[in-house]
């Protein structure tokens, strides 16, 4: 049987898709303008709901800027998801300090184009039950972190 695996990885939000396959060749990468279109709404979605105190446990927040798509952050997120490797890997970037990721699989064992976006940032901004405000950020919460807090405010994404 042949599983394929979706790559998702998000740099301070800069996504990439890269379809492998079991041998890690792959199949389908890059993302449409409808996927770039998506990923940063959604990512100002999970902001706006945080910004309004939407968000069940967690305090009101304030300074959010609304994300955008930085072409060169999603040159490097392609850059990594196209290895096929499920691992972080250092971005360097002279404009922050730190650029930050968030990588999300998914498997089937059935050939399906494109990427479910949606998922993929509500399985990050779904960590907030275990990140409290102050607290430590930690393998349990750093995506939702990562999606949500005012200090991130460019998307990269990479497929």
């Amino acid at each position: 049987m042949m599983y394929s695996y979706t790559l998702f990885l998000c740099v301070s939000l800069l996504s990439a898709l890269t379809l492998c396959d079991a041998a890690s060749k792959i199949f389908e990468n890059g993302l449409t303008e409808r996927d770039k279109r998506i990923i940063v709404d959604k990512h100002n979605e999970v902001r706006r709901l945080v910004a309004e105190g939407k968000i069940s446990g967690q305090p009101k927040g304030t300074n959010f800027k609304q994300m955008k798509y930085d072409e060169t952050l999603a040159r490097a997120a392609q850059q990594i998801s196209n290895t096929c490797i499920f691992a972080h890997k250092k971005v360097t970037d002279n404009r922050w300090q730190a650029v930050g990721q968030n990588l999300y699989t998914s498997m089937s064992t059935a050939f399906s184009k494109g990427a479910d976006w949606s998922s993929a940032i509500k399985s990050w901004s779904d960590e907030y039950k275990f990140y409290k405000y102050g607290g430590p950020i930690n393998s349990k919460n750093g995506h939702y972190t990562q999606v949500s807090l005012n200090m991130s405010t460019l998307g990269l994404l990479a497929s």
